[in-house]
C-alpha cells in the first residue's frame, strides 16, 4: 500500500512552510494583503481578553505591595493567615452587595465566551483559506466554509464538554481534600495522596484533549476544508491516516513540543517588544483593544509558517492532501478545454 511505504519525516516540510511564508507576505510585500491575512489571523484566535477581565472584576480585591512579595513567599502560611479573612470578607461583601449583577456578568461571560468560539472556529478556516490559496479573500470564504466552521465549533464545544466531565470529578475531589488542610494548617499525607492521583488523572485528560485539539486543528480541518465535510467525517477520513501511520503522527507531535517552543519563545520576545513601546504611547484602555491585532501583525509569518508546516506534513500522505495543489475552488474539476485540432461541424 503507497501509505504505508511512503516515508514521512517531520524536517521536509519546514523549507515549504517557510516558502510560503515568504510567498504571501514579501513576494511583493504588501501592506494590504499583510493587514487582510493578519485580520483573518487574528480572528481565528479571537477570545475575551482575560487579565482585563480579571482585573476589573477583582480590581478592588486587597493585594500585597510589590515590597512584601518577598516575605510572601519566605513565610506563605502566616501571609494567608492574615488576608484570607480579609479576602473571606470582601467576597462575602460582594456577593450581598451585588449579586445579581455578578450573576449577569457571568452570564455575560458565558455568551460572550461562546460567541468567540464560534467566531474563532469560522475563522479558522478564514486564516487556512489564506495560506493553502496565498489569498487575502475575507468575505467569499467566510461564506462558502460557513458548514464546515459551524462543525467544528461544535466539536469544540463537545470537546469542552467531555473535558469538564472527565476532570470536574477530579477537581472536586482536590478541593475536598485540600480544603481542610488549607483552613486547619494541619498536613495529612492521606489528603495529600489522594489529591495528588487526582490531579495526575486531571492532567492526564487534558492532555488528551490538547492532542485531540492539537490533531484536530493540523490534519482534520484540512481534510474538511480540501473535501468539504463535517467533523465527523473528517474525522473518520484521519483516523484511517492515523492507524495506518502512528508513528509518523507520534513524532510529529514529539517535533511540535520543539517547534512550539521556538515559535513560543519568538511570539514572546516581539509580542514584548510591542507592548513595551506601544503601552507608552497608547492609552490602557485603547491598548487592550488594539494590542492583541498588532501582536498578531507582528508575529504573522511565525503564524503562517506554523499553519503551512502542518499542511506540507500532510500532503506527505498524497496529492489528495495537498492543499498548496489545490485550485481557487477546492474539490472541482479543471474546466474541459475544446479539442483545437477538431474543425467545427456545420
Amino acid at each position: 500500500m503507497e501509505l504505508e511505504e511512503k516515508e514521512i519525516n517531520v524536517l521536509d516540510p519546514i523549507t515549504p512552510a517557510v516558502a510560503r511564508a515568504k510567498l504571501m507576505l514579501f513576494a511583493p510585500f504588501s501592506a494590504r494583503k499583510w493587514l487582510l491575512v493578519g485580520l483573518s489571523a487574528w480572528v481565528a484566535q479571537l477570545s475575551v481578553g482575560g487579565s482585563w477581565l480579571m482585573d476589573m472584576i477583582f480590581k478592588d480585591l486587597p493585594k500585597p505591595s510589590a515590597d512584601n512579595y518577598q516575605k510572601i513567599l519566605q513565610d506563605f502560611e502566616r501571609w494567608l493567615n492574615e488576608n484570607l479573612p480579609n479576602i473571606e470578607q470582601w467576597l462575602s461583601d460582594a456577593v450581598e452587595r451585588s449579586l445579581p449583577l455578578l450573576i449577569g456578568a457571568a452570564i455575560a461571560a458565558v455568551f460572550v465566551s461562546v460567541a468567540c468560539l464560534w467566531i474563532r472556529s469560522r475563522g479558522h478556516f478564514l486564516f487556512l483559506n489564506s495560506v493553502a490559496r496565498n489569498e487575502s479573500k475575507l468575505k467569499e470564504p467566510w461564506r462558502s466554509f460557513a458548514p464546515q466552521g459551524n462543525s467544528l465549533f461544535l466539536f469544540r464545544i463537545l470537546l469542552m464538554l467531555l473535558l469538564g466531565m472527565t476532570t470536574l470529578p477530579f477537581v472536586s475531589v482536590i478541593f475536598y481534600q485540600l480544603y481542610p488542610i488549607v483552613v486547619t494548617g494541619e498536613l495529612d499525607a492521606g489528603r495529600i495522596l489522594a489529591s495528588a492521583l487526582c490531579f495526575l488523572a486531571a492532567c492526564f485528560f487534558g492532555l488528551v484533549s490538547v492532542v485531540i485539539n492539537k490533531l484536530t486543528n493540523d490534519f482534520v480541518t484540512p481534510i474538511m476544508f480540501r473535501r468539504q465535510l463535517r467533523w465527523r467525517e473528517a474525522w473518520s477520513e484521519f483516523r484511517r491516516l492515523l492507524l495506518g501511520r502512528k508513528g509518523a503522527f507520534s513524532v510529529y507531535l514529539l517535533f511540535q513540543i520543539l517547534l512550539q517552543g521556538v515559535l513560543g519563545t519568538g511570539v514572546i520576545v516581539l509580542q514584548g517588544m510591542l507592548s513595551v513601546i506601544f503601552l507608552i504611547a497608547i492609552p490602557s484602555s485603547i491598548g487592550m483593544v488594539v494590542l492583541p491585532f498588532l501582536g498578531v501583525l507582528v508575529i504573522l509569518p511565525l503564524l503562517i509558517f506554523d499553519r503551512a508546516y502542518s499542511l506540507a506534513f500532510l500532503a506527505q500522505f498524497g496529492d489528495d492532501y495537498d492543499l498548496f495543489a489545490q485550485s481557487s475552488s477546492p474539490a472541482s474539476p479543471p474546466p474541459i478545454e475544446p479539442d483545437a485540432t477538431k474543425k467545427p461541424t456545420s
